[in-house]
């Protein structure tokens, strides 16, 4: 029997001026839930991977939360919403220490939330260490945006195409189906093997994989990415999470890029 000391745990929940003037908003029981929320996220972050100062010291502490025999440069991540137990966990741990994600804030990962194309073509331009760019003819990437020369970038080496000539959507969420297919096309701008595919018979919603996806598909799933949400589907057309665009990365580093 091990006895672990009291420790203090606070946090500080916002609230507009409209949801407090809302008669409909059940104010104390959004509080109590989110106070429970973010409590207990604490208490099981503490318990993995707790340094021992204002907390009880976890037991993944010495390896970062990390597996044993794993290392990594600055292992901890401390987003609210992405715990050790999770299986993207290592995922999303790869992609932030390495800066190819951010959080979407200080304490939020947002592993459940949707990835912008404008956002995809912008990690992969990263990867390939943001070389100058000319502008793109797409009529909806404005000069001077965040993502102007990224996109400008992937249209010019064939890694990202447009839903026509001059429209790209950049601000629309990228699908599984889309995001395999860009990353097919980077690798294959990267010279990098793209030779393994997998076989797709078995699963049920092949049909639905668009024509110009369905090679990118068969190699993702090769790869391990996107992995299928079950044994008889791949669901193509779905928009990609976050955390399955830090898998997809992670995989695709380690195994076709390195």
């Amino acid at each position: 029997q091990v006895s672990i000391g009291a420790f203090k745990v606070a946090t500080m929940i916002k609230v507009s001026d409209e949801l407090l003037n809302d008669n409909v908003f059940n104010l104390e029981a959004y509080i109590s839930k989110e106070f429970g929320r973010r409590i207990g996220t604490k208490e099981e972050e503490a318990f993995f991977i707790g340094d021992g100062k204002g907390k009880p010291t976890g037991i993944l502490n010495a390896t970062g939360g990390a597996s044993d025999g794993v290392t990594t440069a600055t292992a901890n991540i401390t987003f609210d919403d992405v715990m050790p137990t999770d299986p993207f966990y290592e995922a999303v741990q790869y992609v932030f220490n390495r800066k190819l994600m951010n959080g979407v804030s200080d304490t939020s990962f947002d592993p459940y939330g949707t990835l912008t194309r404008a956002m995809v073509v912008t990690i992969l331009y990263r990867l390939d260490g943001e070389p100058a760019a000319e502008p793109s003819a797409f009529l909806d990437v404005a000069a001077g945006q965040w993502y102007t020369d990224a996109v400008g970038w992937g249209a010019a080496n064939k890694v990202v195409k447009g839903y026509s000539e001059d429209r790209f959507g950049p601000m629309d969420p990228v699908t599984r189906e889309q995001l395999a297919a860009i990353l097919h096309r980077y690798a294959q701008y990267k010279g990098y093997d793209v030779t393994e595919i997998a076989d797709l018979a078995a699963y049920a919603d092949m049909a639905s994989i668009s024509e110009y996806a369905l090679e990118a598909m068969a190699w993702a799933v090769a790869l391990g990415a996107p992995e299928a949400l079950s044994e008889t589907a791949l669901a193509p057309r779905d928009n990609a999470t976050r955390a399955q665009v830090a898998a997809i990365l992670m995989r695709f580093q380690q195994g076709i890029a390195n």
